[in-house]
This record gives structure tokens, sequence and C-alpha cells, in this order.
């Protein structure tokens, strides 16, 4: 069993489908979501 886990990113097609296999099929709780966005050069 899963006791703790710090941070997870995931690159996938589909990220509505991806969420919903995380969290309803595996029981995962989504804590925060960021948009991932190209680095900001200034």
């Amino acid at each position: 069993m899963i006791k703790n886990l710090a941070t997870v990113a995931l690159y996938v097609d589909n990220q509505e489908q991806t969420k919903n296999f995380w969290t309803k099929k595996v029981g995962f709780e989504i804590k925060a979501e960021h948009e991932m966005v190209p680095t900001l050069t200034g």
C-alpha cells in the first residue's frame, strides 16, 4: 500500500481520461493541479 507520495508529473494524450482512471479506479486524491507552460524568459 502506498503510504506517502510527494510529486507526480505525467505526460498523457487524454488528461480527463487519465485523471478519471487514477482518481476513480485507483483511488488517488488530487491535492493540486498546475498547468504546464514553457519556461518563461525575461
